[in-house]
């Protein structure tokens, strides 16, 4: 969501709802920190301060690990994930290009880099026996409705979940193996994502297999990231 909305609790209740459902239903769900707040009382724009639901995500320069000079400063007890936000190339009117900043802009890249680990997630799962403990199998929600906690499924209608789709879960991935820096959870400081710290070209894919099943594994150590 590259956007940032203002009003009261009950004009802004349907997005919440809906943001809650979303995550209930295992959606990854990612929101613009939003630009140049740093003088307003909540620095961080709606929805992205729903950090507990979904990823907040600020922009940084790109050439260096320095955050952009619009975006949020860094929360105590937040991840404050950072994701590249400036001279981003994209479409424009006219079939034109253009270049633009903002964490409106670093918010879909991340967006595209949780669904590269799912992706991979599952082509591993093809070749590679270490990736299978991220799969697990639950009960189907019943067919012609929407699933609530109370339901209960057919003992043969089952699906196969990755549960790197679960948010605390992606977040783990990309706190642990894709962000740059000391990795002290609490201190005001921002985690700068960098892919390649996990689909590391020098390393094997049972390497990367690994690393994402071990962090499923490890699943009763997580610390809970906002």
């Amino acid at each position: 969501m590259s956007f940032s909305l203002e009003g009261d609790e009950g004009a802004l209740y349907p997005v919440t709802k809906a943001i809650e459902d979303a995550t209930h239903k295992k959606k990854l769900v990612f929101a613009a920190a939003a630009n140049y707040r740093q003088n307003k009382k909540v620095p961080i724009g709606f929805p992205a301060n729903m950090r507990e639901h979904l990823f907040c995500i600020n922009s940084h320069r790109g050439d260096t690990d320095q955050p952009s000079v619009f975006t949020p400063s860094a929360q105590s007890h937040s991840a404050n994930f950072a994701v590249i936000g400036e001279g981003i190339l994209g479409a424009w009117l006219d079939n034109a290009v253009t270049r633009k900043k903002g964490t409106s802009c670093s918010t879909p890249i991340a967006a595209g880099m949780a669904a590269i680990v799912l992706d991979y997630s599952r082509l591993l799962r093809r070749t590679d026996d270490d990736i299978e403990s991220v799969w697990i199998s639950q009960p189907r929600p019943p067919a012609g409705s929407e699933a609530t906690l109370g339901d209960v499924a057919e003992p043969e209608s089952s699906e196969e979940v990755n549960q790197l789709q679960d948010t605390q879960a992606m977040k783990q991935i990309f706190f642990y193996l894709m962000a740059a820096g000391t990795r002290s959870y609490g201190q005001a400081q921002y985690s700068y994502i960098k892919p390649w710290f996990l689909f590391d070209p020098s390393k094997t894919k049972s390497w990367t297999a690994g690393q994402m099943a071990t962090v499923i594994q490890n699943k009763q150590d997580w610390i809970f990231i906002a």
